[in-house]
């Protein structure tokens, strides 16, 4: 099993810690659905999109 982080992570933090600055954690996968609305339906007919078991 490999690491969630790379090497340098560590060292990084450090850094912005030296800064004050604040980790957070950022959503990778977001709804679909405003991004489909502002796309249109020409993309939206295009598409296959797939859910997990609880939507």
């Amino acid at each position: 099993m490999t690491s969630r982080y790379p090497a340098i992570a560590a060292d990084i933090t450090k850094l912005f810690a030296s800064r004050d600055t604040h980790a957070v954690e950022v959503a990778v996968l977001q709804p679909a659905d405003p991004f489909l609305d502002m796309a249109g339906e020409d993309l939206r007919r295009r598409i296959f999109l797939t859910e997990s078991e609880t939507g």
